[in-house]
């Protein structure tokens, strides 16, 4: 009989083989992003009411320049201008790996310092604002030292600065001023701190800034500091040419590699600003810079002067008059103004009028002083003896300066003199050097050259054998203010 082969099949034995295939865990690449380096940005400069306490962000004028100013008011925030420059840091990291944000007010020089100013790389700005790339990018990275003439430095540090993740406190030997954190009045921490560079070389004065933080962007996180400051008198005078310099440093967390601490470099962002116009990667040298206005103060007074006895139609010189020492930050003109003469009898008051130039001799009933200042230097000597000397386009009045000893002088060619007019300020001592050229000294007041001045009186007062006196004034104008408006005027009067 023969088996069908389903039945063979049926009995067999079959065998199925299975291929192996080797498999491994999956593993996950990764890397550890380092922060972005910081962008920066200045914003518009603000002059402040100086009265408020605290301190509020609220222009209270146009701002038409920089002021400088001299210190010595009570209280001191009201003797000068207060400015308010803020800077915004943006970084996508924990803002307290912020840890300097330096702000630098600078006066371009001869070889042009803004226009090597090409990128936010750049730090041709270094010597006169500190923090340049590169540096140790610490709090003490500023400049090391500071002319009041032609720079003002001012710096915001703290924060985690060794990146060990902790902020590190400010001590009070390092910073100028420490920083209100949450704008509540009162120093909460002292994990921030503000200094004035070289501040012990000069006036400019700190104050603490306003801090604003937001956190609310991821990526976009910005600290706002609101700089605040004060400067000196001996800020220079000029034009279009006074540059805003903001840097600000980073300093990314260390990186635990399997357990070994990993140092990341500091990061390091410029950016400079001229009147308005700001630029981290482009060239701004051919854009006006912002101007520092004139101060000019004098120092000393003027001595009141004593005649003593003065015979009609005989005039009398005092010589040498200590001229008033003065501050100023650009080339000047030493004033010199004067009252009319007065006596009062009886509680009747006998008025004596100044003389001008065009004025004719003293007559009964026209009864005047004629009243003559010149800076001494301007004469020279004669040997004329009691000889009135004369001179091209001098009347004979004019030249009634005799020193006292019996000897007439005569004006040197050229030389200014000033008949000095009620209600008229003139030049006493023309083109005075600012006193803020000497390297060292730029916050000292200087001597100018003394003065000398003739009294003429022809006679006709009212009372005879009585002390007439007046006031002068003198004051201090920048040269090329002819009009005598100026920004600032600082007349004595003795």
């Amino acid at each position: 009989m023969r088996m069908s082969p389903r039945h063979t099949l049926a009995g067999a034995i079959v065998t199925a083989t299975t291929l192996a295939i080797s498999t491994q865990i999956a593993q996950a690449d990764q890397f550890y992003a380092v922060q972005d380096p910081p962008e920066i940005e200045i914003g518009t400069v603000v002059e402040l009411d100086n009265t408020q306490d605290p301190l509020v962000s609220t222009a209270t004028e146009t701002f038409t320049g920089f002021k400088p100013g001299k210190q010595g008011g009570t209280p001191a925030a009201t003797d000068r201008p207060i400015f308010e420059v803020p800077v915004t840091v943006t970084t996508n990291a924990d803002l307290q790996t912020i840890t300097v944000v330096s702000l630098c007010l600078f006066q371009d020089d001869p070889t042009s310092i803004v226009s090597d100013v090409g990128n936010a790389s750049d730090s041709d700005l270094a010597t006169r604002c500190g923090f340049a790339q590169g540096g140790t990018l610490l709090n003490d990275d500023g400049p090391a030292s500071v002319s009041p003439a032609d720079t003002m430095a001012i710096t915001y540090f703290g924060g985690d600065v060794d990146g060990d993740g902790t902020p590190t406190d400010v001590t009070s030997a390092d910073a100028t001023v420490t920083v209100d954190l949450n704008g509540d009045g009162t120093v909460d921490d002292a994990v921030y701190g503000v200094k004035m560079e070289d501040a012990t070389a000069h006036t400019h004065l700190a104050y603490a800034p306003e801090v604003v933080t937001d956190t609310g962007t991821p990526g976009a996180y910005t600290k706002e500091v609101k700089f605040r400051f004060q400067l000196s008198h001996a800020m220079a005078n000029s034009a279009d040419d006074w540059y805003l310099r903001a840097i600000a440093v980073t300093q990314p967390p260390d990186y635990d590699n399997s357990g070994t601490s990993v140092d990341v470099a500091a990061q390091w962002v410029q950016s400079v600003q001229a009147d308005g116009i700001e630029t981290s990667t482009g060239d701004i040298s051919t854009t006006a810079g912002y101007d520092m206005l004139y101060y000019g103060a004098l120092t000393t007074t003027r001595t009141a002067q004593d005649f003593q006895t003065v015979v009609p139609e005989q005039a009398k010189t005092i010589a040498p008059i200590t001229t008033p020492d003065y501050l100023a930050n650009d080339t000047s003109d030493i004033t010199i103004e004067a009252t009319a003469f007065e006596a009062t009898r009886d509680s009747v008051t006998d008025t004596l009028e100044l003389a001008d130039a065009a004025d004719d001799a003293p007559t009964s009933g026209n009864v005047k002083v004629r009243f003559v200042c010149v800076e001494t230097s301007a004469y020279d000597e004669s040997s004329n003896g009691n000889e009135e000397p004369t001179a091209p386009g001098a009347t004979e009045l004019d030249l009634r300066l005799d020193n006292g000893d019996g000897t007439w002088q005569i004006p040197a060619t050229g030389a200014p003199q000033v008949d000095v007019i009620t209600g008229t300020n003139q030049s006493l001592l023309e083109d005075v050097a600012a006193s803020n050229s000497t390297v060292g000294s730029e916050e000292a007041a200087q001597t100018p050259a003394e003065h000398q001045c003739t009294l003429d009186y022809q006679g006709g007062a009212a009372y005879g054998n009585e002390v007439y006196s007046n006031t002068v004034t003198m004051g201090i104008y920048d040269a090329a203010d002819t009009d005598f408006t100026g920004n600032y005027f600082d007349g004595v009067t003795p």
